[in-house]
């Protein structure tokens, strides 16, 4: 037998975050725990009894609602998928790239190439949007400045 319940968690954070970014964030504390369950269960180390109640857990929706004072923007529903994260194809042929993703799916590219050219020109001017940085700062990619830095 199989029970359904909704969880609503209020969150609050000192940083200019959109609910997507908030939701998806959840999202991977989400999965690292129950990854840390399931090592957990495999090494027969630590509270099992609660890693095997976590991992009993199937997460069919995660939904991120910004929450506004009274008399602002009405809410927006942000519907996240809990089975995988969005996804998005990057296709090169030819040096050319393109792509195919998931709707809702925010795709930023970044040619290293057309940075160096135009570095070498001194008139290097492509960033990626600062929202990107986390994904961004790994790989050396530029990254715009904003109220987060």
């Amino acid at each position: 037998m199989s029970k359904k319940v909704t969880l609503r968690i209020d969150v609050d954070t000192h940083l200019n975050l959109s609910a997507r970014q908030v939701g998806e964030l959840v999202y991977r504390l989400i999965n690292a725990g129950l990854e840390g369950a399931r090592k957990t269960i495999e090494t027969n180390e630590g509270d099992v009894v609660a890693a095997e109640m976590a991992t009993s857990l199937t997460f069919t929706s995660i939904v991120a609602c910004p929450i506004y004072p009274e008399g602002s923007e009405t809410d927006q529903v942000v519907p996240l998928s809990a089975t995988a994260m969005n996804r998005c194809l990057v296709i090169v042929s030819g040096g050319v790239a393109d792509y195919v993703c998931d709707e809702g799916v925010e795709v930023e590219q970044f040619d290293w190439d057309n940075y160096r050219a135009e570095t070498a020109e001194g008139r290097a001017e492509m960033h990626v949007p600062a929202h990107f940085v986390d994904l961004a700062q790994p790989t050396g990619v530029p990254v715009q400045r904003s109220a987060l830095t």
